[in-house]
C-alpha cells in the first residue's frame, strides 16, 4: 500500500512539475514580441545570464514551444554579442606555443580539459573594431548552433574558454585522434569507403531533420570539416557558416547566404553569388546535398573535386559550362559502382529542387536498407 501511495505522489509531483515547466516556457516565449524582448535585452548582466540559463534548461527538456525558446535565446546572444555563461569552461590548458593547424578564419590548438585531450579552435581577428565585433558575433552564433547538436557523426561541443587565448575566445571539443578524413584515408587505403560515406550522410541527415533544420554550409573533407574519431567513424565539424532555417523567425536567423566557403564544393547557386556583388539566395539544405556529392568523390579519390583545374577554372566550368567532376573509374573496385555514381550525379543537379533530400540519399547508399531510421 505504501508503495502505491509513493508511486501516486511521484506521478502527481511529476505532472505538476511538467505543468509548471510548460507554463514557464509559454511565459518566456511571449517575450519574442518586440516590446517585451527589449525588456529582456535591457536586463542587468546577472539577470540576463539567469534568463539565458533558464531558456537552455527548457530547450534541453524539449518543451512544446522549443523553437520559440531557441529563437529568443538566439536574439539575446546576437543582440548582446555574448555567449551564455554556462558554456564557459575553466581549467582549460593549451599545449605548446604554436597551433597544430589552421584555416582561413581560425587556428587549431591541442590542449587539455578535465584530463581529456581537446581541440581548441581560436577565431582569428583582424582589422578594426567593427571587424572584431563581427567576429565576436560569428563566434556567438557558431557556439549556439553547435551547442544544440548531439549525434554519433557530429563532433561534440564541450564549451568555450576565454582565459587561455585572451582576448580571443576559443571553442573546446574532443581531440579527434585519427585526424581529418582525407589524410586518414590516404594512410588507411583499406578503409570501407561506403561506410565512411554513410557516416557523413547520417550526420548531415541529422542536421537537416532537426527542428528547426540546420544547414552546414561548408561541408568538405579537407581544411578539415570532416574528422575521424577513435572508433574510425566520420564526424562533421566546423559550424562557422551554418544557418538555422526557421520559417517562423522574424527577428533572428540569417535567411541568405553570402557565398563564403570553398569553391570546389559549392553548388552553382552559391558560385553565382560569389561572382556578383548584389546577388543573394535563400538558405537551402540543397547546398549541402551538392557538397555531399563532392565529399563522396573525395572519399573515393582522396583528391580535391576538379583536382585538375585551378579555382578560377572551376568557377567557369560549373557556372558557365554546367560541368561536374569526371568519374574516376579506378574507384569502382572500392565501391563506386553505377548506382553510387548516379546518386552523386543526382546530388550535383544544377537545379536545387532536382536534388534528393538527405533521407533519400542515406537510403540509396549500399547496402540498401529502404526502411532505415535516418532521423
Amino acid at each position: 500500500m505504501a508503495k502505491i501511495r509513493e508511486d501516486k505522489w511521484s506521478t502527481v509531483f511529476k505532472n505538476a512539475l511538467m505543468s509548471d515547466i510548460h507554463k514557464m516556457s509559454l511565459s518566456l516565449a511571449s517575450f519574442l514580441q518586440p516590446s517585451k524582448c527589449n525588456c529582456i535585452i535591457a536586463l542587468r548582466t546577472e539577470e540576463l545570464h539567469l534568463v539565458m540559463s533558464l531558456l537552455q534548461v527548457l530547450i534541453d527538456n524539449r518543451c512544446a514551444n522549443v523553437r520559440q525558446l531557441q529563437r529568443l535565446l538566439n536574439v539575446i546572444v546576437q543582440e548582446k554579442k555574448t555567449v551564455p555563461p554556462y558554456l564557459f569552461l575553466s581549467q582549460v590548458r593549451r599545449f605548446g606555443t604554436n597551433p597544430v593547424t589552421g584555416g582561413g578564419f581560425a587556428d587549431i590548438w591541442k590542449g587539455e580539459w578535465q584530463h581529456k585531450i581537446v581541440a581548441l579552435k581560436v577565431l582569428r581577428i583582424f582589422g578594426n573594431a567593427g571587424d572584431r565585433s563581427k567576429m565576436l558575433q560569428d563566434f556567438c552564433k557558431e557556439a549556439m548552433v553547435w551547442r544544440q547538436l548531439k549525434h554519433d557523426h557530429v563532433v561534440p561541443f564541450y564549451g568555450c574558454c576565454t582565459d587561455v587565448f585572451s582576448p580571443h575566445y576559443a571553442f573546446v571539443s574532443p581531440w579527434m585522434v585519427n585526424g581529418d578524413m582525407v589524410s586518414h584515408l590516404k594512410g588507411h587505403p583499406e578503409t570501407d569507403r561506403l561506410a565512411m560515406i554513410r557516416g557523413v550522410a547520417l550526420g548531415l541527415c541529422y542536421l537537416h531533420t532537426r527542428q528547426p533544420p540546420v544547414v552546414h554550409g561548408d561541408l568538405r573533407g579537407v581544411i578539415p570539416n570532416v574528422l575521424i574519431d577513435a572508433n574510425l567513424g566520420p564526424r562533421i565539424s566546423d559550424f562557422g557558416l551554418s544557418k538555422v532555417i526557421d520559417s517562423q523567425a522574424t527577428t533572428v536567423g540569417v535567411t541568405s547566404f553570402d557565398g563564403r566557403g570553398a569553391i570546389r564544393w559549392q553548388a552553382p547557386e552559391l558560385l553565382k553569388v560569389s561572382i556578383s556583388s548584389t546577388a543573394s539566395i535563400n538558405v537551402s539544405r540543397k547546398i549541402d546535398i551538392y557538397a555531399f556529392a563532392s565529399v563522396t568523390l573525395e572519399i573515393f579519390t582522396c583528391k580535391l573535386p576538379f583536382s585538375h583545374l585551378r579555382d578560377g577554372q572551376v568557377l567557369t566550368a560549373v557556372v558557365l559550362q554546367d560541368l561536374r567532376p569526371p568519374r574516376p573509374f579506378e574507384a569502382m573496385e572500392i565501391g563506386l559502382d553505377d548506382a553510387v555514381w548516379k546518386l552523386m550525379q543526382d546530388c550535383w543537379q544544377s537545379k536545387p529542387k532536382s536534388r534528393p533530400d538527405m533521407k533519400d540519399v542515406v537510403r540509396r547508399i549500399p547496402p540498401f536498407v529502404p526502411w532505415i531510421d535516418v532521423t
